[in-house]
């Protein structure tokens, strides 16, 4: 999976804290550049039940990290399953590289490439009580 020194891949249920997870990505590396993304519920939904196959996942971001391949140090994707009440953190991802440039290249890759997989499927419960399904697609 390229040349970084650790990957860590995980589906959480229990609530995400970003600020542990980008503090305990600070401590684990030493790589010159740093990108990370927090996903966070937004927009006209009481919260979104989200569902993933951990296999599935592992294989996204293994795959997007052969993409770019070259630079990377450590890659950490944690994301969301269950129910994520509206203003709480869905994901982080954060990419430690040895250039600025490898660095947000990955982070975007794996940011679009998570959001847009089929892998990923989403309940939405809307604010007036209906619920919409989602498969990999943006919803405006």
């Amino acid at each position: 999976m390229g040349s970084y020194m650790n990957c860590r891949v995980e589906l959480v249920e229990e609530k995400l804290d970003p600020s542990s997870a980008f503090e305990e990505f600070m401590t684990a590396n030493q790589s010159r550049a740093i990108a990370s993304y927090v996903g966070i519920v937004q927009g006209e939904v009481a919260a979104i039940h989200y569902q993933m196959l951990r296999s599935q996942f592992e294989e996204i971001v293994k795959k997007t990290c052969i993409q770019v391949g070259r630079g990377l140090r450590m890659v950490w994707a944690l994301h969301r399953v269950g129910l994520v009440p509206k203003g709480e953190a869905v994901s982080f991802m954060a990419v430690a590289a040895d250039h600025q440039s490898e660095a947000l290249e990955m982070i975007t890759l794996l940011t679009k490439t998570v959001r847009g997989a089929s892998i990923l499927v989403k309940e939405l419960l809307l604010e007036e009580g209906k619920t919409k399904i989602v498969n990999g697609h943006e919803v405006s």
